[in-house]
């Protein structure tokens, strides 16, 4: 039955950074394809009610005010599934923020471009991001190791437990607009999920990575508004030399790929960075945007 092969009937799943953008999108996905269980995690309750409340089915959806760089927070929130659920398959580790530039960047003279990275460059912004992206991931994960142990021992579903990162093209892209504290915190995660994917696969925890392009929701939809005036994800509505696909991704390209990973057609799949881009890491060299980089991105304090 090829229906039960992208199925995830059964799962129960825990997302952070569940109430906005990816992690609601997936949240909602996850619901509608079976899933018996989400947690969905963040730091402001109205986002996450709102998620529940607009799931195609509210019941399976449990919100949890959660601090991914609070370990006393993440112990509370697994705690909670441990007593309600006792288990997770899946954790979509999705929690995150942006370092938005403050200034435009532009690279025409040495001097022009030194003023601009002193002022872009944010020391005390750059430790939060860290702290957030990469830290917090690797916290979270370390605080559902258990539950995602319990989740094997239960053998209730085929594919063993996973942890899904989100990540993002900027931390393997060449081409910059400046945000060089999130750029350095998703390639850390890259590193992050190949050394823990070797450290936890004799314990049949799989690690994966999901690296994003340029999509209609989360982070980069402001982004889009540079791009075209139009639907984004409408195919002709951005310039093949920016995405060779020539448009954003949209929500069925992102959670038909958590979809395909989280189910029993993605099983088989563990310690890989799988890329969602639309075609535009294959841009040469791996995205060029247009110089001055001011001319495209502009002034977007």
């Amino acid at each position: 039955d090829m229906t039960s092969i992208f199925s995830v009937k059964g799962l129960v799943a825990a997302v952070t950074g569940g109430g906005t953008g990816i992690g609601r999108e997936v949240s909602h996905a996850l619901v509608a394809a079976g899933a018996s269980k989400v947690y969905i995690l963040g730091r402001r309750g109205v986002e996450l009610d709102h998620c529940k409340t607009t799931s195609s089915k509210p019941s399976a959806i449990i919100p949890i005010i959660c601090d991914v760089t609070s370990r006393n927070s993440l112990d509370a929130a697994t705690a909670q599934i441990r007593s309600e659920a006792g288990y997770i398959n899946l954790l979509f580790a999705n929690a995150g923020i942006n370092d938005i530039p403050k200034a435009v960047m532009d690279p025409s003279s040495v001097q022009s471009l030194q003023e601009g990275l002193q002022t872009i460059v944010d020391v005390d912004m750059y430790a939060e991001v860290y702290r957030i992206n990469t830290l917090g991931t690797l916290e979270t994960i370390i605080a559902f190791l258990a539950l995602l142990d319990e989740g094997n021992r239960r053998n209730i579903l085929f594919q063993t437990s996973q942890v899904l990162i989100t990540s993002s093209i900027t931390g393997t892209a060449k081409a910059t607009y400046g945000n060089f504290g999130y750029a350095a915190s998703k390639a850390a995660i890259g590193l992050l999920a190949k050394q823990l994917s070797g450290i936890l696969m004799p314990h049949h925890i799989r690690i994966n990575v999901l690296v994003a392009g340029i999509y209609g929701q989360g982070m980069t939809a402001g982004m889009l508004q540079m791009l075209t005036r139009d639907d984004p994800t409408k195919k002709g509505s951005i310039q093949r030399k920016y995405i060779p696909a020539e448009r954003a991704g949209s929500v069925i390209d992102l959670t038909g790929t958590v979809l395909f990973l989280a189910s029993r057609a993605g099983g088989y799949i563990s310690g890989a960075e799988i890329v969602s881009d639309g075609g535009l890491l294959a841009v040469p060299p791996s995205w060029a945007v247009p110089t001055p980089l001011s001319e495209f991105f502009g002034d977007i304090s």
